[in-house]
């Protein structure tokens, strides 16, 4: 676990042997020089590790740097060990490195080689194929044993082929993919040694690349992909003179149009963390070359920060927020007005129609899992011409299967088949006849051992659970028309006046006798809604869930409400609690068949 210090270059000329082909290979370009202030030694190693505690080799390379800090390639020593993980390596482990329980059996332990290695290291800059990962396992290891952390400076090649290599040469920055194209002699086979080496080979490619583009010293590498660039550093001062508030900055180019718009306590702060090496986000790099000014809108609290960012968002649509490129898409289950109805999915809420909807869902996959669980409980009819109630027509496959009830050919009556639609209705308002048909349903297939039908309504279930959950939770906020509450937080009291599930006004006091005070003032210049078309909110379902989420907080409190708001309905809870027994079974039969998911939100407490 030693290793011998190589003679450095002198300050004039070289010693006997040294190797210079490395330095010979590109003629006319300008290799990696890496000095700093003074010439001086730098040892660079290449660092891999394994996984489950795995930790199989390094490679230590010496570059010697003289007067003129030309790299020299001179190989001081390997260190390699199996650590022995205190468990057994996991069978994908082993297939993919070939490392075995009996190898790693005789192995010291992590507490005795991480010692050793950092000592091996000393001051050396280390190097790694994807360094955060590596470094992470090093750091959780240094935790374990309770040691101290070195902090190295680390060089990660993935970083350096970002900036060396064009997107046209190489198609990922894989280790794999970079030695195969810079022709290493030795392949990465997912061996810590091997590996090693092969990122020593990529890092010398990679030094000559950035040699030719003017990077010449190691802070100038280590610095690559956080180092601020001089436009953007010129633009500082657009965030200067912002208030130490919080609220919204906005973004804004040479025709005054947003460009990006965000939120935060301290709008000054945040600002100005666009213009610091902390923002390495190449989208922000641009958007910042084309900002001109920075608008900020302070706001009394963060839930009307948050709410009004979205509906800024929605209105601007500005072309660096990822919100404004996926406007909402809610999509609402809504039975037709007809003699026959059928459940279908639209966009829209109309009240007109005098129709049920049921929703929102996010997907029409999730619209289509629905629709199909309430047809195989109830037999609602799936076709979509319009049906007369005199003239039979042929029936489709459904029918014959006994999975509808085939209005088409008059087996049923426009009063009997209403009441199939009553029975969905009162599903949507908390009765567990759906549930109770599918639950049925599901134990008939399994007993018959026809497993694959039987999980086939297993997610038809989980699907109606997580729509009607999420429906009869929103609607029944979204019906109030009023509600002002009050949350406490470091510096005095936040209260908020929300009406069909949209803030209407927001205001701060310091203290709990001033509430009432602002509870009037807030009401007599709270802003006014059209009324929503019921069960949909009155601006938009991302600021009802929004505004609901900060409701269910613990420390919120009602202050004062229009109407009695009873959330979760009374079947909700029951409707969790067969979520729940759903994914236990779901999670003992994944490996048989596939799943479909879908989330459904937590009731209050």
């Amino acid at each position: 676990m030693q290793y011998r210090e190589a003679t450095a270059l002198q300050q004039r000329g070289e010693p006997a042997g040294v190797d210079r082909k490395w330095v010979n290979q590109n003629v006319g370009r300008t290799p990696l020089q890496l000095h700093e202030s003074e010439p001086r030694k730098i040892r660079s190693f290449a660092v891999e590790f394994g996984v489950d505690g795995v930790h199989r080799g390094r490679h230590c390379v010496a570059n010697d740097v003289g007067q003129g800090g030309i790299i020299v390639n001179e190989v001081l020593g390997e260190f390699q060990t199996l650590i022995n993980p205190g468990t057994g390596i996991p069978p994908f482990i082993a297939l993919l490195t070939g490392i075995t329980d009996a190898m790693v059996g005789p192995a010291p332990k992590l507490a005795e080689v991480l010692p050793a290695f950092w000592e091996w290291t000393g001051d050396a800059v280390l190097v790694a194929h994807n360094a955060p990962f590596d470094i992470g396992f090093l750091r959780a290891a240094n935790l374990k044993l309770g040691t101290e952390w070195h902090f190295p400076r680390v060089l990660d090649t993935v970083t350096l082929a970002k900036a060396a290599l064009l997107r046209d040469e190489v198609p990922n920055r894989k280790l794999g993919t970079l030695a195969a194209y810079f022709h290493s002699p030795e392949q990465p086979v997912h061996r810590a040694l091997a590996d090693a080496r092969a990122t020593v080979h990529v890092m010398h490619c990679l030094f000559e690349r950035l040699g030719s583009m003017g990077i010449t010293t190691i802070d100038e590498t280590l610095a690559l992909g956080t180092v601020i660039k001089p436009a953007q550093r010129k633009k500082r001062h657009l965030a200067e003179n912002l208030p130490e508030a919080p609220g919204l900055y906005v973004f804004r180019d040479d025709r005054q149009r947003a460009l990006y718009i965000g939120k935060s306590r301290n709008i000054r702060k945040r600002a100005m963390s666009y213009f610091t090496r902390s923002e390495t986000r190449d989208r922000m790099s641009r958007m910042i070359d084309l900002a001109t000014s920075i608008v900020a809108i302070p706001c009394f609290t963060e839930l009307e920060a948050s709410v009004r960012e979205l509906r800024l968002i929605r209105e601007t649509k500005p072309p660096f927020n990822h919100a404004s490129k996926r406007t909402e898409r809610t999509i609402w289950i809504r039975l037709t007005r007809e003699p026959y109805p059928r459940l279908s999915a639209v966009r829209e809420v109309r009240q007109d129609l005098g129709t049920l909807h049921i929703g929102p869902v996010k997907s029409m996959e999730h619209a289509s899992l629905v629709i199909d669980a309430v047809t195989t409980a109830l037999g609602l009819r799936t076709c979509t011409p319009k049906l007369s109630t005199k003239k039979p027509t042929s029936a489709c496959a459904l029918a014959d299967m006994g999975r509808c009830s085939a209005p088409c050919e008059l087996r049923i009556s426009v009063e009997d088949y209403a009441t199939l639609t009553t029975r969905l209705t009162a599903a949507a308002h908390g009765d567990s006849l759906i549930e109770d048909n599918l639950r049925e349903r599901i134990h008939e297939l399994a007993s018959a051992e026809r497993y694959e039908e039987a999980a086939i309504i297993r997610d038809r279930l989980s699907g109606w659970l997580a729509c009607i959950s999420q429906s009869q939770r929103l609607s029944a906020f979204t019906r109030i028309s009023e509600i002002v509450a009050c949350a406490q937080h470091e510096s005095g009291w936040d209260v908020h006046v929300i009406r069909n599930g949209a803030l209407a006004a927001a205001g701060t006091c310091q203290n709990e006798s001033q509430i009432a005070e602002l509870t009037a003032s807030l009401l007599a210049t709270a802003q006014e809604f059209p009324t929503p078309e019921f069960p949909a909110p009155a601006l938009s379902v991302a600021e009802a869930r929004l505004i609901l989420s900060w409701l269910t907080r613990d420390g919120v409190h009602i202050v004062k409400t229009a109407e009695p708001w009873l959330s979760p309905f009374p079947s909700q809870q029951s409707l969790v609690a067969e979520r729940e027994a759903l994914d236990t079974a779901r999670n003992t039969a994944a490996q048989v068949v596939p799943v479909k998911r879908f989330a459904a939100f937590t009731p209050p407490r």
